[in-house]
């Protein structure tokens, strides 16, 4: 008998602790249902936040320049917060946060430009 692997999607890491190792995974994901470029947001995701969502004492991740600025990619609370909430999407939630990314990548006239850190 041949053992299979386990379909891993974004659901999969519903009802858990998401930890800094799960990012990698969460990021391949959120790209995949997105259809978005993966490096690309990988390359973002290192640059903002060294890809992390949490700081070593647990908490959320806040900018250095911009305390606004929340989680793995780093988005800023008092411009997104609203439209985040009108998405349903919890911008301090590290799956949330990286869909919401991807939200404004796709909806905001500066796409991958709305970063601090440039992706070529």
């Amino acid at each position: 008998m041949t053992a299979v692997a386990p379909i891993i999607t974004l659901d999969s890491y519903k009802n858990t602790k998401i930890t800094n190792k799960d990012l990698p995974k969460i990021l391949e994901l959120v790209a995949k249902t997105e259809n978005i470029d993966y490096n690309k947001l990988k390359k973002l995701a290192l640059c903002e936040s060294e890809l992390r969502h949490y700081k070593e004492n647990g908490k959320i991740l806040t900018g250095i320049v911009n305390s606004n600025d929340k989680g793995v990619l780093q988005i800023n609370e008092s411009t997104w917060k609203k439209t985040a909430d009108k998405l349903n999407l919890d911008i301090y939630d590290p799956i949330d946060n990286c869909l919401m990314a991807v939200w404004i990548i796709k909806n905001d006239a500066r796409s991958w430009n709305n970063w601090v850190c440039k992706i070529n």
